[in-house]
């Protein structure tokens, strides 16, 4: 539906474009629905020229905008972090396009010019109705300040009587800030915010943003900061962008056409401005260009709140301080003169009392728009702050309520530790990830964790812990050569190792020498095992403590592991290393076995060794029948000394092979069983008994530990945290009656 406005006891207002003002006698909007207009509403200011209406401002200043007004300025008071997006009309455009003069055309101020004053700090210009004139000037400091330079900056209060005393009182505060006005060739910046309340019987009530002239040459640095500073405030969703262009110069060379672009791409934020109409040649290209923009129907230049024309003083009406009155009257006789082309432009769409009404319109739409969503971005924002402070609250408790809470933990602690050692996942804490291909790396499933490492031991035992004489992987087949190669060394072994055996025998104990050197790595392969199940350990007690303790206590989760835990889980380590160099003395003794399978698979081996030997000397006897034990010798070349040694050999080896499979499954069970679990598995869950027994076997150790050293520290986090939660409640407070 349309909403019109007027002020109390101004019926009829005239507004072109077909609507009528209606209002209630105190002044508020009323809905301009008495037909039964039932259509969707739009908003009432777009696209809908105003005529008279400087003569008819108090139209607009009723109350429902006083109190939106009223409203905004509340939130931008306790705003001291700058992290809303307050609804607000950014004037910007570069340095020559003339800002001063709309600032002035609007407030009848006349803002100091020349040594870049005004340029270097955002300015909050706050018009205000009253029947006395007053200027009050403040300072909105930027968050990153010390808070006791925020402090300072903060109680800046400066106060005059008339508008002629506004260059005194920015002086004053431009210092304060530490920005000079008076130092040539300094062009310091700051993101300090100026905020000059001005009051005043013709004050329109109204406020605007002025940011800092963009440059087009200087310092890139220079460039930079007043171009971020820009962007920074019309790029706020929520802000109409009031983008200032001199006719002087063409609408592409001023850098604020294409940042409004670019912040607006479809036009519906930005309200142009165009100044010094009087610059371009009469009846010249450009001056046609200009008008056609300034009418809204320039290609490219097209905004949905359309433009707006202002004649500036010339340098000469500067000089002379001429009155804005003067100013008025010479603006009115520019536009009407029947030979300018200007004149072409609507009278609604030009001039300083005209463009005040534009403005208190185009306020009283974006406020009311506006408001409602503001109010959920507040409450959006202060969440996290309530999340915050509970968590810190929570974790500031005396040491009595500390002592009980931890004790508590400890025992939910060694709960899920027995639970995540036996592997049965039946607590919630447990529960799967919703991205299952994390789970290989999740702490939390700690005996998965542990025999995915065990697996991992058998088999490097298996392949990697041979490591004498071989050249192939053992569960592959050797070539031909390879074996003679193989066979070679192992009989070059008895042959350089013989004792008082005779020639064609060897020793069983040589047995003991090639097995030591086989298996000389499984200590190694043991230790990286112990080393990992330590670290699965570690990680697991870590990612407990942090998940459990953090919440509540989170100065014990920091120090738990590093004070107490990580010496426990050590002495669980070195045991398990003691363990394993027992074992590793056990594997350095002569070769052992009681298992029958060592003895059958000898046998088996023989029987497979002798058979072959047979068959090959079948096939080289010419009668089937072999009755002579020299036959015999002859056709199995059991005269072959060399042959005999490599059978010397491979009979060692088949031994070496055999024993070391055994041997090995052995000492794989030992250390799993022995090691790992026994040490570090084993009553893993007691963990807890030990840390909860420090009260009795070291009370400073368990003091330490409950002593939180960062109370302090956090207590300063929520004042700050609470500070900024009480602005932004404030800010809440004040928008809580939007509906």
């Amino acid at each position: 539906m349309n909403r019109n406005f007027r002020a109390a006891g101004a019926r009829g207002l005239s507004i072109p474009g077909g609507l009528s003002s209606n209002t209630s006698d105190n002044g508020d909007f009323l809905d301009a629905d008495d037909s039964g207009d039932t259509s969707e509403e739009t908003s009432h200011t777009e696209n809908i020229p105003l005529s008279g209406v400087s003569a008819h401002l108090g139209s607009y200043q009723t109350k429902e905008y006083r109190r939106l007004l009223d409203i905004i300025d509340e939130v931008r008071k306790y705003d001291i972090d700058h992290v809303l997006q307050i609804p607000q009309i950014v004037v910007c455009g570069n340095t020559s396009a003339g800002k001063s003069s709309v600032l002035e055309a609007v407030s009848h101020i006349k803002f100091p010019r020349g040594d870049n004053v005004c340029t270097r700090y955002v300015t909050e210009i706050c018009l205000r109705t009253s029947d006395t004139i007053f200027i009050n000037v403040t300072i909105s400091p930027k968050s990153s300040r010390p808070q006791r330079g925020q402090d300072d900056l903060m109680a800046f209060r400066e106060t005059a009587g008339t508008l002629e005393e506004l260059p005194r009182l920015m002086d004053s505060a431009e210092r304060k800030m530490g920005l000079p006005r008076h130092a040539p060739g300094k062009a310091t910046f700051t993101e300090d915010c100026l905020r000059i309340e001005v009051h005043g019987p013709d004050q329109p009530r109204l406020t605007l943003i002025d940011v800092p002239g963009l440059v087009q040459t200087g310092e890139q640095n220079l460039r930079e900061t007043i171009t971020g500073m820009t962007e920074k405030y019309i790029n706020n969703p929520r802000s109409i962008i009031l983008a200032v262009l001199g006719a002087h110069d063409e609408p592409v060379n001023q850098s604020i056409f294409r940042m409004a672009r670019d912040a607006d791409p479809h036009g519906v934020r930005t309200f142009g401005i165009i100044t010094k109409p009087d610059k371009p040649d009469p009846g010249s290209g450009s001056q046609r260009n200009w008008i056609k923009i300034a009418q809204n129907k320039g290609e490219g230049f097209i905004f949905k709140k359309g433009w707006h024309v202002l004649l500036n003083r010339s340098e000469d009406e500067v000089k002379r301080n001429t009155s804005s009155e003067e100013r008025d009257l010479k603006e009115k006789v520019f536009f009407e003169r029947p030979d300018n082309l200007w004149n072409e432009v609507p009278p609604e769409n030009w001039g300083a009392e005209n463009l005040k009404g534009h403005l208190v319109r185009l306020l009283v739409d974006l406020l009311r728009r506006e408001s409602s969503s503001l109010k959920r971005d507040i409450e959006d924002r202060l969440t996290p702050y309530h999340e915050k402070l509970d968590r810190l609250a929570a974790s500031l408790r005396s040491k009595e309520e500390a002592d009980h809470l931890f004790r508590k933990k400890c025992r939910d602690m060694r709960n899920l530790t027995l639970l995540a050692v036996e592997g049965k996942l039946n607590d919630g804490y447990f529960e799967l990830p919703d991205n299952v291909d994390t789970l290989a790396d999740d702490a939390r499933y700690l005996r998965a964790r542990i025999e995915g490492e065990e697996d991992q031991f058998h088999q490097k035992v298996k392949i990697e812990g041979r490591t004498f004489l071989y050249t192939w992987n053992p569960d592959d087949s050797p070539s031909a050569e390879e074996m003679n190669q193989f066979l070679e060394r192992v009989a070059k072994v008895l042959k350089h190792t013989r004792g008082h055996e005779a020639e064609d025998i060897y020793d069983p104990q040589r047995l003991d020498l090639l097995f030591h050197k086989l298996s000389r790595d499984w200590q190694k392969i043991g230790e990286r095992l112990i080393a990992q199940a330590h670290a699965h350990c570690k990680t697991f007690l870590d990612k407990l403590m942090v998940d459990v303790l953090s919440p509540d206590l989170p100065h014990i989760a920091r120090r738990l592991y590093g004070k107490v835990v990580a010496k426990l889980l050590d002495e669980r380590k070195q045991h398990a290393l003691i363990e394993l160099a027992e074992l590793e003395k056990d594997r350095t003794r002569p070769a052992k076995t009681r298992n029958d399978a060592f003895a059958e698979k000898i046998q088996q081996e023989y029987a497979k060794k002798l058979h072959s030997m047979m068959t090959k000397a079948l096939r080289k006897a010419e009668s089937p029948l072999i009755n002579i034990p020299a036959q015999i010798t002859e056709l199995l070349d059991l005269d072959n000394s060399n042959k005999r040694r490599l059978a010397q050999a491979a009979d060692l080896l088949a031994r070496l092979h055999i024993f070391y499979d055994i041997a090995a499954n052995v000492f794989v069970d030992n250390v799993v069983v022995q090691v790992v679990e026994r040490h570090l598995l084993r009553n893993f869950d007691e963990i807890f008994d030990e840390i909860l027994d420090l009260e009795r076997a070291d009370p400073k150790k368990w003091d330490a530990l409950l002593f939180d050293p960062d109370s302090e520290e956090r207590k300063a986090e929520m004042k700050e945290l609470q500070a900024e939660a009480d602005n932004l409640q404030k800010c809440l407070d004040a928008v809580e009656d939007i509906a």
